[in-house]
């Protein structure tokens, strides 16, 4: 517990993330990942789709606070033509504040 905001933090890793295979919505990861202020990262290949995204960055970022939620891209040359570009656009349709990390 942080002593100055009484927030819960995790101290473990200098950069938490979510993973490819643990990103469900409705998993373990994603549930510890979302009661804490931390800044989050989250790993996102080919296979995640546009709705699953957005569901994604609802649940980890709410407040949509810039800077909270990294997406970490984990593609393919191919992969990324094909797939990042819905990904972007679906993101910047809602307004949603992510870094996008590759």
């Amino acid at each position: 517990i942080d002593s100055t905001s009484g927030l819960w933090f995790d101290c473990s890793a200098h950069m938490l993330w979510v993973g490819e295979r643990t990103r469900k919505v409705d998993g373990a990861h994603v549930e510890f990942a979302r009661g804490i202020p931390n800044p989050i990262g989250v790993k996102i290949s080919g296979k995640c789709t546009a709705d699953e995204l957005l569901r994604i960055c609802n649940v980890l970022n709410p407040d949509n606070i810039p800077g909270h939620l990294s997406l970490i891209i984990r593609m393919g040359a191919s992969t990324l033509q094909k797939s990042l570009p819905d990904l972007i656009r679906a993101i910047q349709r809602e307004g949603k504040s992510v870094v996008w990390v590759s």
